[in-house]
């Protein structure tokens, strides 16, 4: 019990022994008196109180070291995004056509070669396959059209000839006639000399001797057979003459024939290639629908897995086994918008996370323009020792350095955790000399989870990334 207890005890047994009746008969006689020394008495408790009860002096406590995270200025910052694997080389072979599975010809970890069938489709339960009889019409077809085919060029290029060999004789006969004429005209030219002279005698004979009928009338029947001869030496010649003119009708109905008959002979050769061209189409695609009865490997590798069974009827579409090819190749592929995009580093590596593991890798390529919407590929090829631990479609973890670390010239990034923003102005807290001091940033553009500061930080400032500190706070850096 402390001592300001036992002096309330003493003073409380004291006024119960203390006559009250006589005290408040002097209390009405001296009121001022008893006011007063009720006063004192009052402060001298008080007193006695304080003086007793007077607290020990507190043993001054130097202030806690907290520990923080920090972020080295000039050091890329790094981040951390998802990125999409692409890989290349694990096949699922569906079916192609509807049909009935006849054999399976692999089984689960047989390796195989590319090209070997792993599936046989029937038409029927029987094994028949429409397909192939299909394949064989073409081929038979196919045949008949290479085997006659020569047979065919020769005797187009038969016709071609007998057209120009038509058409040479055509130019011999039209110069034979081109001489006949010549010798027709000649010919009228001498009976017409003679026909001159019949005309002449008979103008004496009429004249000079009128008497002598008889001569008269065998002179005119002269006159009219030289006359009739030469009228028919002229139609003659003229005929000729026209079937030896080139530019005649006759001649040029002769040229147009040959033409024609050429460039019918053409286009009957144009089509026989043609056709022949379509033959071997129609082969390859007899023979395309074939092998879609015949599923095969597109590579060299290992089945993982069969889906079907003999006898089960597929349709297109239906999954029949799958392939894990040798060679794969295994892409991570980041989404990210234009700025981020133009800032990546190609200098410093991205750390990519793959089953407890780390890859060190630059971007094989960062696309010019944008491939999804707005964003821009990143593309990383992986090394073949990820393929085992990674499915195409997942995803994976990628740290990525956003600029170049250590140059002057570029704005140094902060991470948006540890940026204060008040109503007018910016500040982070760095570390001087083991204690957190604020200063004042112009903040710049935001990349993902950082911000470039555009002045009030230097290279080689640490910046204090936790959110329990104040100005002031000594701190040390949490390992």
């Amino acid at each position: 019990m402390s001592i300001f207890n036992k002096l309330f005890q003493i003073l409380l047994s004291w006024v119960k022994k203390f006559p009250l009746k006589k005290t408040s008969k002097l209390i009405k006689k001296y009121p001022f008196r008893a006011f007063f020394l009720t006063l004192f008495l009052l402060f001298v408790v008080i007193l006695l109180g304080n003086l007793l009860n007077t607290p020990t002096k507190l043993t001054k406590q130097k202030a806690p070291i907290i520990q923080v995270q920090t972020y080295q200025i000039g050091t890329p910052p790094m981040e951390q995004l998802q990125a999409q694997i692409q890989k290349s080389g694990v096949v699922s072979i569906n079916s192609q056509a509807n049909g009935i599975i006849q054999t399976v010809n692999v089984t689960e970890g047989q390796n195989v070669s590319k090209g070997t069938n792993l599936v046989y489709l029937s038409s029927n339960y029987q094994g028949g396959s429409s397909v192939d009889i299909q394949a064989e019409i073409a081929q038979k077809q196919n045949q008949i059209t290479d085997e006659t085919y020569q047979e065919q060029k020769d005797i187009l290029a038969k016709q071609q000839d007998l057209a120009n060999n038509t058409q040479s004789n055509n130019d011999q006969l039209r110069a034979l006639t081109a001489d006949s004429a010549t010798e027709s005209a000649n010919l009228i030219n001498q009976n017409q000399t003679i026909l001159n002279t019949i005309n002449q005698n008979l103008q004496n004979l009429q004249t000079y001797d009128a008497t002598n009928s008889a001569a008269i009338l065998q002179t005119e029947q002269l006159q009219a057979q030289y006359q009739g001869t030469i009228n028919q030496l002229n139609s003659q010649q003229r005929q000729l003459a026209y079937q030896a003119d080139a530019n005649q009708p006759y001649t040029q109905i002769q040229y147009d024939q040959r033409d024609i008959a050429l460039k019918q002979l053409n286009i009957q050769e144009k089509t026989l290639d043609i056709n022949k061209e379509i033959s071997e189409l129609q082969l390859q695609l007899a023979y395309i629908n074939q092998s879609l009865m015949y599923p095969a490997s597109p590579c060299d590798g290992v089945v993982d897995k069969i889906y079907v069974t003999f006898g089960q009827q597929v349709n297109s579409g239906t999954p029949l086994a799958s392939i894990s090819c040798n060679d794969q190749t295994v892409k991570a592929i980041l989404e990210v918008p234009a700025n981020l995009a133009e800032t990546i580093s190609r200098v410093q590596p991205s750390l990519l996370h793959v089953n407890n593991q780390t890859f060190k890798q630059t971007p094989d390529y960062i696309s010019r323009d944008a491939t999804d919407g707005s964003l821009y590929s990143v593309i990383y090829i992986l090394p073949s020792s990820a393929k085992y631990y990674l499915s195409n479609s997942s995803y994976i973890s990628v740290e990525v350095p956003i600029g170049i670390p250590n140059t002057s010239s570029v704005d140094p990034y902060v991470p948006l955790d540890a940026i204060y923003q008040t109503e007018t102005s910016a500040y982070v807290f760095k570390i001087v000399k083991d204690k957190a001091q604020s200063i004042n940033v112009q903040l710049g553009d935001v990349y993902g989870s950082y911000v470039s500061v555009l002045n009030g930080l230097n290279n080689g400032d640490t910046v204090i990334l936790n959110r329990n500190v104040i100005n002031g706070d000594r701190v040390t850096i949490s390992k």
